[in-house]
């Protein structure tokens, strides 16, 4: 923190508060934790120009971290916000009872689809498509980082993307979208939501692609992808919970697109 440029203002609200580094996830961002605050410093992007959009306009909709002050300033945006209090829903407690966990968050699915998003900017698969386009010709796209049956099928990012874009699902079922939800950016307290983080990609999006990513998730960790006692539960519960039948192939489609994310 000694050596840490801040801008003026965000300094100020700090004030002498002891902060420490986050280092869970894989995001460019680095984060910075108080008791109650969070400091968020990113990439100067569309991605975390919108996440204070977002969290802006779901102020009283959802629970989500109060935006306490941001800031722009050359290459960087600098974003505090409140500290949500709450377990990531990969928590232990959470492990334990995978089936309280998956009605919890089929209740926080049907809490973001009733949003009203009227005024929100969109996260249509169009965007999306140029967002990964844009990153695929940029070199951003690392292929270590994904799954490794992708690349076996799609050996470049260029033909995933070529793929994507002759393969796009006919219809859209638009909702808000959280954009990466994954049980870490979901925060919860006695299974129930007390909050959603990690916001950049968020806006008015196709259902199933938080729903592929969810379901991911869930298969992930259950399978102890990240180590860990997971009790054993299928995550085609997710979808009997919601009771809706689950559309593999727009699950594949969205899987696939987020490895270019």
């Amino acid at each position: 923190m000694e050596n840490l440029y801040l801008p003026v203002k965000i300094a100020a609200e700090m004030g002498e508060r002891t902060f420490e580094c986050d280092k869970i996830g894989e995001s460019s961002s680095a984060v910075l934790l108080s008791d109650d605050l969070v400091l968020k410093i990113s990439p100067k992007n569309e991605e975390s120009l919108n996440e204070v959009a977002v969290l802006l306009f779901l102020r009283g909709k959802l629970p989500v971290p109060d935006v306490i002050g941001w800031e722009c300033e050359g290459e960087k945006v600098y974003l505090l916000t409140s500290r949500v209090k709450g377990e990531m829903a990969c928590a232990p407690r959470y492990r334990r009872h995978p089936e309280e966990l998956i009605f919890a968050l089929a209740d926080i699915l049907k809490r973001m689809w009733s949003v009203d998003v009227a005024g929100l900017s969109a996260c249509t698969l169009e965007r999306r498509l140029s967002l990964a386009e844009q990153r695929v010709r940029s070199g951003q796209v690392e292929i270590g980082n994904t799954e490794p049956q992708t690349w076996r099928e799609f050996s470049t990012p260029a033909r995933l993307l070529d793929w994507l874009q002759k393969n796009r699902p006919k219809e859209e079922e638009l909702v808000f979208s959280h954009g990466d939800f994954c049980l870490p950016n979901i925060l919860l307290k006695d299974y129930g939501l007390s909050g959603l983080i990690d916001l950049g990609l968020g806006g008015v999006a196709e259902k199933w692609s938080d729903l592929a990513l969810l379901w991911r998730s869930l298969r992930d960790n259950f399978g102890g992808k990240y180590g860990g006692e997971w009790a054993p539960i299928h995550p085609d519960r997710l979808f009997d919970a919601l009771s809706l039948a689950p559309d593999r192939e727009k699950i594949r489609y969205y899987l696939l697109l987020d490895e270019l994310f």
